[in-house]
């Protein structure tokens, strides 16, 4: 009967279940361990569980896209594809650049991108911004609102004193060119006056474009008010000197606080013959 009973002992000690131990990371609980775990060394011979974190990095708009904006995270860094800036006298200048972030395995990098046409709100532009004239071909009109933030409050003459805007078939025999204009003039004095004097209601960031003929030197200008220099559309002289009419172009990217601000339009004639003509034709202002 007692070796009945040792027996039927020794078979409940050898049926008896193990102590199984979970190692996790310090400062952590079974339920704060994160959905993502790697399971290693559970087997019927080696009872332990050895749970460590994969870190992982996820790009929500599935890598380099520029026309979507995205957002990247791997558990330390999480960051919104931006557009660049650039700081001038403590303004920030937006540039035509996206800052477009990715993953590469665990970790977070980011491509610098030229946007053809600019980037806005984190993307890059798909098409280009709408254009307003605020001068067409020489004509102005006040009062004239664009974009509900820039309004045209007065308007001047876009032909300089002391210049000449008619076109004619003169021939000299100092300006041997095969049509010459009436715009010789004893001075390289510059010949600087307002064109076009406007409002700005809201903080605005635009992009201000001119087109002008002119001689020898062209200049146009953005001030505000009390005569602070804000930024210069054209600033340039003709690679062919002498010529009356040559087209000058430009485009100033600028921020704008609420204020009143004007154009200015100058001519310098810099030739032997100083030839000094000046026609402001087209003022455009794009939002950004």
């Amino acid at each position: 009967m007692v070796m009945r009973w040792i027996l039927i002992l020794a078979i409940l000690v050898a049926c008896a279940p193990e102590n199984t131990n979970i190692v996790v990371p310090a400062n952590d609980s079974l339920e704060d361990i994160p959905k993502e775990i790697e399971q290693t060394g559970l087997t019927s011979d080696s009872p332990q569980v050895v749970v460590s974190e994969v870190v992982s990095c996820f790009d929500v708009d599935g890598g380099l896209n520029e026309f979507e904006r995205g957002r990247v995270f791997n558990g330390t860094d999480d960051v919104l594809d931006s557009c660049l800036f650039s700081q001038k006298e403590g303004v920030n200048v937006p540039l035509d650049q996206l800052a477009e972030y990715s993953c590469d395995s665990n970790n977070v990098v980011a491509d610098i991108i030229d946007c053809e046409f600019g980037c806005e709100s984190g993307t890059c532009r798909s098409a280009p911004r709408t254009k307003f004239s605020l001068v067409e071909n020489g004509e102005c009109v006040v009062n004239s609102t664009f974009g509900a933030a820039i309004k045209v409050s007065e308007c001047y003459n876009d032909c300089l004193t002391q210049t000449f805007c008619d076109k004619k078939d003169i021939k000299t025999t100092s300006v041997a060119l095969p049509w010459q204009l009436s715009c010789l003039v004893g001075t390289e004095q510059w010949v600087v006056e307002k064109w076009v004097d406007f409002e700005v209601s809201r903080p605005v960031t635009v992009i201000l474009g001119a087109s002008v003929e002119a001689s020898e030197w062209a200049r146009v200008q953005i001030y505000r008010k009390g005569d602070w220099f804000v930024s210069s559309i054209i600033d340039e002289q003709a690679p062919n000197q002498n010529r009356c009419f040559y087209p000058f172009s430009g485009e100033t990217k600028v921020s704008l606080s609420p204020g009143k601000y004007e154009v200015r339009i100058g001519a310098r004639a810099i030739g032997p013959d100083l030839l000094r003509s000046f026609n402001a034709q087209n003022l455009t202002v794009s939002f950004i």
